[in-house]
């Protein structure tokens, strides 16, 4: 069956943004106060069913599904945190799930909406980026799992790009980690105070598709997430989250880089349990992963490895080519980016900006 998209990508953008990505915040998600109390899973989906907008369960007729918090619509209060949108450039390093009697196994998936600087005119909703393999959850308890997983919210090129987080799950195999909050009605999805939710069926990932021109969202209140996420912004000192053996990246301490005969210098700092070590790339302010309007080949200023300490600092030069030392002669200063990828892990980039 084909669901209806009943949550608009201009709605949903509406629904999500958290207020300034400068502000420092750890915490998304329910606060896991009350237990889920459905009973459904993925084998089932909300579908309007009447004029007056009702919504009831019925058959998905898919395999698996993705569901998200969208946000509590119109609400001005900055304490709530029931929202799905990262509030920066870094990385989810735990999930607390409550759970029921009979909780489906979750996988943890990073999805991505666009938009236009300075508004939520054209917003296009959603791009898969990522998920992780399924996690089984142990019954009426909160659920701990580390995490390592980058995300991102920034512009670039005039093209502004925040991830979301949601969980996806497989049907038939147990129930969502869902609380009923409210009525479910596609009116009430624009009702100040609404909890509402948006979802995919088939799961984000599933289609070829997803990673390309993207898919819609379908959605409807009344539902709350009972999820819990910790974000760790990019260039914290503290990030030394993840499963045990998984790489994580040195911290960059300033995004300006001083050149000197050619060469760009670095400070980074490995806030790792263990030592940071892997490779680094200097690249055109554009590339290195991020959304751009239209996928171009990056273009490389210059390419070196590191490996620093636990715990310590040390400072990276990179040599650059000379088509970047030719641009910078001219400039004095050039945006790029600056990209990390520790042996065995996630590349993660960053901003930077190239001055002599």
């Amino acid at each position: 069956m084909i669901v209806r998209p009943v949550l608009l990508a201009t709605v949903a953008a509406g629904l999500i943004l958290p207020g300034s990505a400068s502000a420092i915040v750890s915490q998304l998600g329910s606060n896991l106060q009350a237990a889920p109390n459905v009973t459904f899973g993925c084998e089932s989906v909300p579908q309007i069913s009447n004029f007056a907008g009702d919504q009831f369960l019925v058959p998905s007729g898919q395999a698996d599904c993705t569901w998200r918090q969208s946000g509590v619509f119109g609400s001005t209060d900055p304490s709530e945190t029931r929202f799905s949108s990262v509030p920066g450039d870094g990385r989810i390093t735990k999930v607390e799930v409550r759970t029921g009697a009979n909780p489906a196994p979750l996988r943890f998936v990073v999805i991505r909406q666009l938009g236009n600087v300075g508004g939520t005119a054209n917003s296009q909703c959603c791009f898969f980026r990522s998920e992780t393999a399924p996690t089984p959850m142990a019954p009426n308890t909160v659920n701990t799992v580390n995490l390592n997983i980058p995300v991102e919210r920034n512009t670039l090129n005039g093209v502004r790009a925040f991830d979301l987080v949601g969980i996806s799950a497989v049907a038939g195999q147990g129930a969502l980690p869902l609380l009923e909050t409210g009525p479910h009605n596609i009116n009430t999805v624009l009702t100040n105070g609404a909890v509402d939710s948006g979802y995919f069926y088939p799961r984000m990932g599933a289609v070829a598709n997803d990673s390309g021109g993207g898919r819609l969202e379908a959605g409807t209140s009344g539902y709350e997430l009972t999820v819990r996420w910790t974000w760790v912004s990019a260039d914290d000192p503290s990030l030394v989250g993840g499963p045990a053996g998984t790489p994580l990246p040195p911290a960059l301490a300033a995004a300006a880089a001083t050149v000197r005969e050619g060469r760009a210098s670095f400070a980074l700092r490995c806030a790792a349990n263990e030592k940071c070590a892997g490779a680094a790339q200097v690249l055109a302010r554009g590339a290195g992963g991020r959304a751009t309007a239209a996928a171009k080949k990056p273009v490389s200023y210059g390419k070196a490895s590191y490996s620093i300490a636990a715990g310590k600092k040390a400072t990276l030069k990179i040599t650059l080519t000379s088509a970047a030392r030719k641009a910078l002669k001219k400039t004095r200063k050039l945006a790029a980016t600056l990209t990390l990828t520790p042996k065995g892990g996630t590349a993660v980039s960053r901003k930077v900006t190239l001055k002599r």
